[in-house]
């Protein structure tokens, strides 16, 4: 079963990388809002394939399967950079997509159904692939963004954390993180549960000890993501500046 998985999520993250290459001179060519575009209706695709078998096939759950995590989430954030054209936008996808499609290949639960498992990692391995076509074309996020595609997450998990009480859902998997005491009944989002566990319960009681330092819950996770982000875009240029001297 490990091994199985293990194989998958290579054969996911190597195929992006082939698709790369064969299209290499494509890629370079076309503009950055034609790819985006191009992202845009496959992720878009993929989505709606997965909404049509869950209705077709009832298995459909309003608490778990509405495309809220902020994987799907990022359909929406290239809806609207294509129309509004902000660079903030654009910096967030470029660097959120590899990052959240990397993750999710490798933390894929194996106990839900084998087409939604396909989908999952095709979805995902698209993401990854997003990511590369960017890096391939040498765009460079702007380190002044930083800031701002914090808020832009910040944004999307306090809409999540409403949704999530009105509904009793775990989208973002906020309640995990919030709560790890919580128990999970559905196998996707107990999948989840046990990888964070160890991780949320010490950032949990460290943070809510004694519930005297839940003030400062909110201000370290914003400085958490900062750094994430201010870590992801400098590697990111790193990256793009080794490619230029290497060329």
């Amino acid at each position: 079963m490990i091994i199985n998985k293990i194989f998958l999520s290579i054969i996911f993250l190597i195929i992006p990388i082939f698709i790369v290459k064969i299209l290499n001179q494509y890629i370079i060519k076309t503009s950055e809002r034609t790819l985006l575009n191009l992202f845009l209706k496959l992720l878009l695709f993929i989505e709606l394939l997965r909404t049509l078998y869950l209705l077709i096939f009832q298995k459909f759950n309003l608490i778990t399967d509405l495309p809220l995590q902020l994987c799907y989430l990022i359909i929406i954030l290239i809806f609207i950079e294509l129309f509004h054209h902000k660079d903030y936008l654009l910096d967030y996808i470029i660097i959120s997509s590899p990052f959240f499609g990397i993750i999710a290949i490798f933390l894929y639960p194996h106990t839900i159904d084998k087409f939604l498992i396909f989908i999952g990692y095709l979805y995902h391995s698209i993401m990854f692939l997003l990511g590369l076509c960017f890096l391939k074309k040498q765009y460079i996020p702007k380190k002044e963004n930083t800031l701002k595609i914090t808020i832009i997450l910040l944004i999307q998990l306090a809409i999540l954390y409403i949704i999530n009480n009105l509904i009793n859902s775990n989208y973002g998997f906020l309640k995990i993180i919030f709560n790890p005491e919580v128990h999970i009944n559905d196998p996707f989002l107990s999948f989840y549960y046990q990888k964070i566990l160890s991780f949320s319960s010490m950032n949990y009681y460290i943070l809510n000890l004694k519930n005297k330092l839940t003030i400062f819950y909110i201000p370290f996770i914003i400085l958490l993501m900062y750094c994430n982000y201010k870590i992801l875009i400098n590697l990111w240029i790193y990256k793009i500046k080794i490619r230029k001297n290497f060329n």
